[in-house]
């Protein structure tokens, strides 16, 4: 992170944009230079595969080539000299989308490098991105410019001994910040929707199609979880259930409903969505990885079975998906190829059934023998109903303020009515 902090943009964030323009104009001079020195100095072979013979400027290996020259004796110019955890330019966070296609249109190409210290652009914004409207539009434009959202996540410097990450890729933690990002600060609908699901939409458009998928086993996705579903966890968060109860399905399914939103969705995305949305909202386990804490793995293979086993929920659940799924394949099919066939879908029929089933689950609906036979084996209810008889309504909530003396005469009328 100290690397990343000390970019070669961080000291002209209140720079001027002629003064900005001008130091970059003067290192890419200093690169040239190097790059000249460097194709004076080394073999054919050896520039060649530090791609000294493209016009690009040279960035990304710049710490690489000094390192080399300096190995071979040759005297490096202070001015021209880099240091060995020298970051390439577009890893700097602060850069504006102004200042980035001036970089580009000046020759600054190494948007998605990999280097030994860095791990590549990949990793930095995987791992530290902190997401905002203006973040989502530049990773929209990095992405239109080199940046490989299908790229694995590599071990963090931090954690030498981690594994690579299971199938995850930069495009699954970058679809999970933008939905936590969401889900703490509960944007309002005009502040978000104006630029950001613009670029969001196009990025989902660019990863839908590539099927990118982790390899956990979960029912909320079984075959692994899509960037699309890491969206979902970050708006959603069914890893903080404290957090998700009060955020609870507002958000989310407005965000489906929103034709804007909804344009590059496949059929397959809205039967995805279902289902990780009908499994979160029976408060089924997740066996699936938890983003919160990456890298880890997921639920030991043993006890998958024993976990999904436990839940009464799955029988229902499965059942419920089949008829979601004839439901939104009939209005795929339907001549209208607006996006918003699906908006009633989840504005109107998902809502309805899932608190039908709900109801269900809760025993309400059970008869009385039904609810005898369970209590002679030990069932406790949370709500208990006498047998027989209606449960006792509600009282009528205090139409009054507190600071209304109304509140208080309404109180102690229903303590001793006349």
């Amino acid at each position: 992170m100290a690397g990343l902090s000390c970019g070669h943009l961080f000291n002209t964030g209140y720079a001027t944009k002629r003064c900005r323009a001008r130091y970059i104009r003067h290192l890419k001079d200093r690169r040239e230079r190097l790059k000249q020195l460097a194709l004076t100095n080394l073999t054919f072979f050896e520039s060649t595969s530090l791609g000294l013979h493209s016009s690009i400027v040279l960035d990304s290996r710049a710490s690489e080539v000094v390192r080399i020259l300096r190995d071979r004796g040759v005297k490096i110019p202070q001015a021209l000299a880099i240091g060995s955890r020298s970051l390439p330019i577009f890893l700097d966070h602060r850069f504006s989308l102004q200042t980035a296609e001036f970089l580009f249109n000046l020759g600054f190409r190494d948007i998605d490098p990999f280097t030994n210290f860095t791990e590549g652009l990949t990793q930095i914004w995987s791992r530290w991105w902190a997401v905002s409207p203006e973040q989502v539009e530049s990773l929209h434009w990095l992405s239109k410019h080199g940046l490989d959202l299908s790229r694995p996540l590599f071990p963090s410097s931090r954690s030498p001994q981690t594994q690579l990450r299971r199938g995850v890729c930069v495009a699954h933690i970058a679809f999970y910040d933008i939905g936590l990002k969401e889900f703490f600060f509960d944007f309002e609908v005009g502040e978000f929707k104006s630029i950001p699901l613009r670029w969001l939409a196009s990025l989902l458009d660019s990863v839908l199609p590539v099927g990118l998928a982790d390899n956990c086993r979960c029912r909320c996705c079984p075959g692994g979880c899509t960037p699309l579903i890491y969206l979902f966890k970050g708006i959603e968060n069914p890893h903080w259930p404290s957090y998700a109860s009060k955020h609870k399905y507002s958000s989310f399914l407005y965000h489906i409903s929103v034709t804007e939103m909804a344009t590059c969705w496949r059929v397959e995305d809205h039967i995805a969505a279902m289902r990780y949305m009908t499994f979160d909202a029976f408060e089924i386990r997740h066996t699936c990885c938890n983003p919160i804490l990456l890298p880890q793995e997921g639920h030991c293979t043993d006890d998958l079975d024993s976990i999904e086993e436990d839940d009464a929920s799955l029988n229902v659940f499965e059942n419920l998906i089949l008829e979601f799924e004839e439901e939104l394949q009939k209005r795929a099919a339907s001549t209208s190829s607006e996006p918003t066939v699906f908006v009633d879908f989840w504005e109107t029929l998902w809502p309805a059934r899932i608190a039908e089933e709900n109801e269900k689950l809760a025993g309400s609906n059970i008869s009385d023998s039904e609810r005898r036979n369970a209590e002679e084996l030990g069932v406790i209810w949370d709500d208990p109903v006498k047998l027989g008889c209606e449960p006792t309504p509600a009282p009528d909530k205090n139409p009054y303020e507190t600071h209304q003396i109304e509140h208080w005469y309404y109180e102690l009328e229903k303590i001793s009515p006349a």
